[in-house]
């Protein structure tokens, strides 16, 4: 009799656990629900600038789904959109100010986000560019790139105010500008920065 009437205290005490382990599980996913589930769509990202830091994005779009600060340079903030795709911002963990996005879609292609800037670049604004200039002289007068180009080599694009594309090589291994070309939306080409300079 001892022994069954332990036995059935040792099964109401492990009934116990379970209910109050899987009330757990389920505040968890209830929040993890309420995150995900905000029905958020592209356009909702509109309001997105270059200079914007990580605490004025969260402020105006709220936190995002996943934060990740595992990079040592960047940290990278990923919001689920309503059709399944994911937005992620990436920061620089130097001044927090949003670098670069890229939109994944749900079937696994990723693209290029434009950041828009809160004043449009235009070719005007590099007249100072020439051969031998550095990367971060010139991001010192006119910001961050739009987006990097190329794979074996260190190149770099700013979208500018007319839709042409302002493309800036600087070699393999250095940050000294070698070449500089604009590539119109007519496909007409401009050299602004030559090798041979």
């Amino acid at each position: 009799m001892l022994l069954k009437s332990k036995t059935k205290k040792l099964l109401q005490l492990i009934f116990i656990i379970v209910i109050i382990f899987s009330c757990g599980i389920y505040a968890c996913s209830e929040e993890k629900t309420k995150n995900t589930m905000r029905s958020l769509k592209l356009k909702d990202f509109d309001f997105l600038r270059r200079e914007m830091t990580y605490k004025e994005v969260f402020q105006k779009i709220g936190m995002p789904d996943v934060i990740d600060e595992s990079d040592q340079d960047c940290l990278t903030a990923e919001y689920f959109l309503r059709d399944g795709s994911t937005l992620q911002l990436i920061f620089s963990k130097q001044d927090m100010m949003v670098v670069i996005a890229y939109l994944v879609k749900s079937d696994g292609e990723t693209a290029l986000y434009p950041i828009k800037r809160k004043i449009p670049l235009e070719l005007k604004d590099f007249e100072f560019l020439k051969k031998g200039i550095d990367y971060w002289e010139i991001v010192s007068k006119v910001g961050r790139a739009d987006a990097p180009y190329g794979s074996s080599f260190f190149g770099v694009k700013y979208i500018l105010k007319d839709g042409s594309t302002l493309f800036l090589y600087f070699g393999h291994y250095g940050t000294k500008l070698l070449h500089a070309r604009v590539e119109k939306l007519n496909g007409e080409k401009i050299i602004i920065v030559n090798y041979d300079e």
